[in-house]
């Protein structure tokens, strides 16, 4: 199943990698003048920071604040210039997400979390420019969070016992704001480099978290796995017992800000 799941995902993201080639060759070949093409890396870091974790020891406890949207990007984007100051864009990027930990040590359990995420964006933007050779800009724009998904390792362990875990948060979709300034320095009349700072406003509710838990005590090992839905409205006895399979919605948060580096290649020269 496991195997399976990746491979779907692989395929998709193959999928939309062609789309993007295609409608880039299309613009290219129908508006010429005007088009550009970009690719880009970067490295984002959180912002609007949420409680993720607590780290407990046997003095004190600590929350342990940020986002998920912290880690590296990579990006590539189309767009068209209407007129030299105005145009259009529309990018593609991947988030592969740094890793969280909590550990939780009370002096009778000891036991560590790390979760990673990982979020397809897609992002409509305005652009708005100016200068020559030296280019200035900024854009606004809103982010679509396409197969976002959140995993979850954990151990523990105490006098007689041992435990593994692993969450798996996905499903839904993400919707939010982006904002960047930037600078494209002008190489060629076709090519240029870029240096852009961005923000992303953005949070994310899964629709399900699928687990596995595997407690050895003893001597003797069991292994419990399940699905949790999580809804817009359950019971009241649903709310309440942790083993549910239908629990409230919960938010994720997954806003940055970064820094980003990238080529620019303007189809019949920079406009």
């Amino acid at each position: 199943m496991r195997s399976n799941y990746k491979s779907n995902k692989m395929k998709t993201f193959r999928k939309i990698i062609v789309v993007f080639i295609i409608s880039i060759s299309a613009v290219a070949i129908a508006k010429a003048q005007g088009a550009y093409v970009n690719v880009d890396v970067g490295y984002n870091l959180s912002a609007a920071s949420d409680v993720i974790g607590v780290n407990t020891t046997t003095s004190n406890n600590e929350i342990v604040k940020g986002t998920f949207g912290k880690g590296i990007s990579f990006g590539l984007g189309v767009g068209y210039m209407f007129s030299e100051n105005v145009g259009a864009e529309i990018a593609f990027s991947y988030l592969v997400g740094s890793k969280i930990e909590t550990t939780d040590n009370d002096g009778t359990i000891t036991g560590t979390s790390e979760a990673k995420s990982k979020l397809m964006r897609l992002t409509p933007a305005l652009k708005v420019t100016g200068g020559k050779s030296i280019k200035p800009y900024a854009k606004f724009g809103v982010i679509l969070g396409l197969a976002p998904k959140v995993e979850i390792e954990s151990t523990g362990s105490g006098l007689t016992y041992t435990s593994t875990g692993n969450d798996k948060l996905s499903g839904g979709m993400s919707i939010g704001l982006m904002g960047a300034a930037g600078v494209d320095i002008e190489l060629s009349k076709m090519v240029s480099v870029f240096v852009e700072l961005n923000s992303f406003n953005q949070s994310w509710a899964p629709d399900k978290d699928e687990w596995t838990s595997t407690v050895t005590s003893l001597g003797t090992t069991e292994t419990e796995s399940g699905t949790v839905n999580y809804e817009d409205k359950v019971s009241t006895s649903s709310s309440q017992s942790g083993s549910s399979t239908q629990q409230l919605k919960m938010y994720v948060p997954f806003s940055s800000f970064g820094i980003h580096l990238g080529v620019k290649l303007a189809f019949g020269g920079s406009k």
